[in-house]
């Protein structure tokens, strides 16, 4: 087998080849000689692409050195024709036509500058800089020949952009907020937009502040925000004032006249303009323009002068509109509320008002509002006429059986009530029936109610005020005329003062009107129905009378017309008894017969006892009292009651009295006396039972009934006989016998007064 032919690239040199046989070498040979062609081969494909691109970047060369050649030759014409020379004679010859296109090309470029300017809220002060070097353009393209006819139009846009620009600076003067270098900023603004003298601009600031005001005070409705607004916005408006006029304006003017508008670096940091492009062919008048404005024009003493003038008429029309807000205002703590957050924020705000002084200004708060107080105050206290009006209304429709009906404490509905949770409703039942508050006595009562509440509220308001400490933090001048103290005193002391009087004032008017509508009642009265109807007023009062006792202890109502009221109600009820016992007195006085003369005791014999007839009357009047209802009788009626009684049965009595007289020596009361003189009294003369001496005896029990009447219809306030006199002067009898009797009648009363509990 043969060898193999090693591969020769593994050679590192050529004596390596030899070291193997003849057959060996003359293969290796062959494999080099047939490498060497193939390299060849490849060799001269490669040079061949390589002289052909030789050949292409030749061309390219040659082409190359002709172009460089023809624009070498150019640029040496275009160098010949721009010499300085050159140019000067072809900007001569077109400069009208290239400051006509600069100019034309930044005004038309100013509106949209101006637009976003204040559409972004920026510099009012740049906007109005704008808007003037856009007038000083248009200004000067409409003084050269061949005006565009679109210039009209930008004139226009210029006017419409300045109302804008005003009308965004006149906001910027309303906001009370705006602070004082925005506002120097917008003030500066306006003196350029409209070229006014710093006193036209204190004055426009001014207006519009009052105008803000204003509005503020005819559109913020009922609520205290738009009155605590408006002061607030008196407040920054006297503030801004003394701060800004007039250095603080003075000093920005005159930096503002520093230099020309278009060296200004706000306009020239504008963009838009390309002011470094077009400010060389821009006209020399408009390029070189400076505001101009006398600052000098406002002086201090001046500036002063009219914000005096403005403070006074600013805070007469907020007080005027305070007032109309005032009227709608019902709520006594919103008031309140109201004259708090108010005076604090005058207190606080530690303002002086040119012209007006502090106490100026709070005297006219409190006056405002103390007004209105004092106008609620009133209007709750009216209401009372209400109750009047209630009443009439019960008694216009007053249904006998229905309207004075009155429930008993043993109905049903009153048995059957449910006694838990501390038993309150039957606890209030109790005490509604047994003083006769029926349902319309109730339904009054109920307006009452509602009356006594808003009373009540008024009352813890003006507490309130009394209690309010004004102590916060305020710095008070040294020429201040109110101190801490005397504004405490002043709005913690005299201001619920005035009102509590104006209140115990109203409260006595309404109530001696309340008195007045209730006595004209008695006029309209129906005769069958007066007594019911008395007594339901009565009743009406008597609650009134214990309400306001609760309260307000130095207020009454009623004291008088009371009386004529518990007059009708005593009338009725001793109607009946009076006219029985009348009866029953006229028929006994015809039999002249003395019913008791058997229980006489005594030496002599005299009554112990009252007649049945009287009896039956003091229990027929307890009865028609007791019907009418127990809650009618106070006191008072009762007096009345007894007076009234009194009075018909001395009446009734001296009619009864038998016509013969009594004498001393022959009455049986001196026959008698002498019985203890005469020994087993033999010589004792008898009292007759008819005849004459039975009317002796029906006189006596006459004088005993009088003097038992007389103790049970006595008051509290009398101590003498009660009008029985008279009678007992009728009646000639000793003096110890009459003590006897008057001691008897005393003592048959103290037995039997509980039998007549509503007269006791």
């Amino acid at each position: 087998m043969a060898t193999e032919a090693p591969d020769p690239k593994t050679f590192t040199s050529w004596q390596a080849a030899f070291q193997y046989p003849i057959p060996a070498v003359r293969r290796m040979e062959a494999q080099l000689r047939g490498d060497v062609a193939s390299g060849r081969e490849k060799v001269r494909g490669l040079v061949g692409a390589s002289y052909r691109d030789l050949l292409g970047t030749a061309e390219s060369i040659v082409e190359m050195d002709e172009t460089m050649r023809n624009v070498e030759k150019n640029l040496g014409i275009l160098g010949r024709g721009c010499g300085a020379r050159a140019v000067e004679v072809l900007v001569l010859a077109d400069r009208e036509r290239y400051a006509f296109a600069s100019q034309l090309a930044v005004l038309q470029r100013c509106p949209l500058v101006i637009t976003r300017l204040l559409r972004k809220r920026c510099s009012t002060l740049l906007a109005a800089k704008v808007l003037v070097i856009s007038r000083l353009l248009y200004k000067s393209l409409a003084q050269g020949n061949g005006t565009p006819p679109f210039l009209d139009n930008l004139r226009l846009q210029l006017g419409s952009l300045r109302r804008k620009l005003l009308a965004h600076i006149d906001r910027r003067f309303a906001d009370s907020n705006t602070g004082t270098n925005a506002l120097v900023e917008a003030m500066c603004a306006f003196s350029l937009a409209t070229s006014s003298l710093p006193k036209d601009v204190l004055r426009h600031f001014l207006h519009v502040r009052q105008e803000m005001l204003t509005v503020r005070l005819e559109k913020g409705g009922g609520g205290d925000g738009s009155v605590l607004v408006a002061l607030r916005v008196y407040i920054r408006t006297l503030q801004d004032t003394q701060a800004v006029f007039p250095k603080r304006l003075a000093e920005s003017l005159a930096k503002m006249k520093a230099q020309p508008l278009l060296k200004d670096a706000d306009v020239r940091g504008l963009m838009e303009l390309s002011l470094d492009v077009h400010e060389r062919w821009i006209a020399d008048e408009v390029r070189n323009f400076t505001p101009w404005v006398r600052d000098e024009d406002l002086q201090k003493t001046e500036a002063e002068k009219v914000l005096t003038e403005w403070a006074r008429k600013a805070f007469a029309a907020f007080i005027g509109g305070f007032k109309k807000i005032l009227e709608s205002v019902e709520d006594l703590k919103e008031l309140v509320q109201l004259r708090k957050k108010l005076l604090e924020t005058w207190l606080s705000a530690d303002s002086r008002s040119p012209g007006l002084s502090s106490s100026e200004v709070l005297d006219g708060l409190r006056a405002a509002i103390n007004g209105q107080l004092g106008r609620v105050i009133r209007s709750r206290v009216d209401r009372l006429d209400l109750i009047g009006s209630e009443i009439t209304g019960v008694i216009e429709r007053w249904r006998p059986g229905l309207t004075d009906v009155h429930p008993s404490l043993w109905d049903q509905s009153m048995t059957s009530m449910e006694v838990s949770n501390g038993a309150a409703a039957f606890k209030q039942a109790i005490l509604g029936r047994s003083h006769g508050r029926n349902e319309a006595v109730l339904r009054v009562l109920e307006r009452y109610n509602l009356w006594s509440r808003s009373i009540e509220e008024v009352e813890h308001v003006i507490q309130g005020l009394k209690d309010t400490k004004w102590d916060v933090d305020l710095e008070t001048d040294e020429d201040d005329e109110l101190e801490l103290d005397s504004k405490q005193a002043l709005l913690s002391e005299d201001d619920p003062r005035e009102l509590q009087e104006g209140f115990q004032k109203a409260l006595g008017k309404a109530l001696r009107d309340l008195e007045n509508q209730i006595q004209e009642f008695a006029g309209s009265f129906a005769p069958e129905e007066k007594a019911q109807q008395a007594m339901f007023v009565l009743r009406v009062v008597r609650e009134i009378r214990h309400r306001l006792r609760k309260h307000y202890e130095t207020v009454r109502v009623g004291p008088v017309i009371v009386h004529d009221f518990q007059q009708m109600v005593v009338e009725s009820v001793l109607k009946d008894p009076i006219r029985t016992f009348d009866r029953a007195m006229e028929k006994r006085s015809r039999t002249g017969r003395v019913v008791t003369r058997a229980l006489w005791e005594g030496t002599p014999k005299l009554p112990v006892q009252p007649s049945p007839t009287v009896f039956k009357l003091l229990h027929g009047t307890v009865s028609a009292m007791a019907e009418a209802g127990s809650d009618i009788w106070s006191p008072d009626a009762t007096d009345v009651l007894k007076k009234q009684l009194r009075a018909n049965l001395l009446i009734l009595l001296n009619r009864s009295l038998k016509p013969k007289s009594m004498d001393d020596k022959v009455n049986g009361i001196a026959g008698e006396e002498k019985e203890e003189d005469e020994p087993n009294g033999l010589n004792r003369p008898m009292i007759a039972t008819n005849g004459d001496d039975g009317d002796t005896d029906w006189n006596i029990q006459l004088l005993f009934d009088a003097s038992f009447i007389q103790k049970a219809t006595m008051t509290n306030l009398e101590t003498g006989e009660g009008g029985f006199n008279a009678l007992v002067e009728k009646i000639h009898l000793e003096d110890g016998s009459l003590v006897r009797l008057h001691k008897a009648a005393e003592g048959y009363w103290k037995r039997t007064s509980l039998l007549f509990a509503l007269l006791a």
